[in-house]
């Protein structure tokens, strides 16, 4: 019969996950350690190095088994374990417990935008948060989010920053054209006047301008 892998560890089975991972770094390195003494010690800590290595896993299997459990019957997806794995960078271990969920509201479909932004999968990820929108229209940080993506896509999107850079130069030159315009204006409205006067004059039998 296999040892329980909480008692092999010195743990309590209502530890957390922080808990296993301490007590098996802990034992994992004596044992490292201790496996290349002679005689008996050595031949005790090389058997204690492979149960320690068994009990870990196992003990990580049967938590995730009863945080399944207690989310099932309360109706109500875990999400923590999901973001501390995001945030340690562990991003197919936080994709394979985000999977295990059945439940998948907008929250279930939220850190799935968290796992492809991680992943630089921007149109991904705000597909995602469209979807967790429709599910929770009023939700603030699902709004927010997709806010400050968008923005920081366009912010980084070369094609909006050179049509950015037209659009001044095309101010900047409409705006000196503007500047020179009423002496051009003022000159051509002139002419125009003095030659419908002309016109005008030669039609009742006079001459205003007589080159013309």
């Amino acid at each position: 019969m296999q040892d329980n892998p909480f008692v092999v560890l010195g743990i309590s089975e209502d530890c957390t996950r922080e808990e296993i991972q301490a007590a098996y770094e802990k034992l994992h390195k004596k044992y490292a350690e201790e496996r290349f003494l002679e005689g008996e010690q050595g031949a005790e800590a090389a058997r204690m190095y492979q149960k320690v290595e068994l009990a870990y896993q196992d003990a990580l299997d049967l938590f995730e088994n009863k945080k399944k459990a207690e989310a099932h019957e309360s109706g109500v997806a875990d999400y923590s374990s999901i973001k501390e794995q995001i945030k340690q960078g562990n991003l197919s271990e936080a994709q394979r417990l985000l999977d295990d969920i059945t439940n998948r509201g907008g929250d279930w479909h939220y850190w799935q935008a968290a796992i492809y932004y991680k992943k630089n999968w921007y149109d991904e990820s705000k597909t995602q948060l469209k979807i967790a929108l429709e599910l929770e229209p009023n939700n603030a940080m699902f709004k927010d989010t997709l806010a400050k993506i968008e923005k920081e896509q366009n912010a980084n999107n070369p094609f909006n920053n050179q049509q950015k850079q037209q659009q001044s130069e095309f101010n900047r030159t409409y705006q000196q054209n503007q500047q020179a315009a009423p002496n051009v204006g003022g000159c051509c409205d002139c002419c125009s006047s003095l030659i419908c006067a002309d016109c005008c004059c030669e039609m009742c039998g006079g001459d205003l301008i007589s080159c013309c």
